[in-house]
């Protein structure tokens, strides 16, 4: 699923129109929906690594990391 570029870039932009949404809805402070957004990204990069077979389920913590994804920047972003 993950290894499909499409997917992946549907999946990241997902988020932002609902969280505009939620935001203009019931007034959510932003940085609660900036930390959700950080918390989302960090589970679907992880997962794209671990089906590109680039990343170990072990190493999965590592995609939380601020900054560490860009190691593997070609590999997230453009590789299919």
């Amino acid at each position: 699923m993950m290894k499909n570029i499409y997917t992946y870039h549907f999946l990241i932009l997902l988020p932002i129109p609902i969280f505009y949404w939620v935001y203009g809805l019931i007034n959510t402070p932003l940085l609660v929906l900036l930390f959700a957004y950080f918390i989302y990204r960090g589970v679907i990069d992880g997962l794209r690594l671990i089906s590109k077979g680039v990343l170990d389920q072990k190493e999965w913590w590592k995609a939380f990391v601020p900054f560490w994804t860009m190691y593997y920047f070609k590999e997230l972003y453009f590789e299919r």
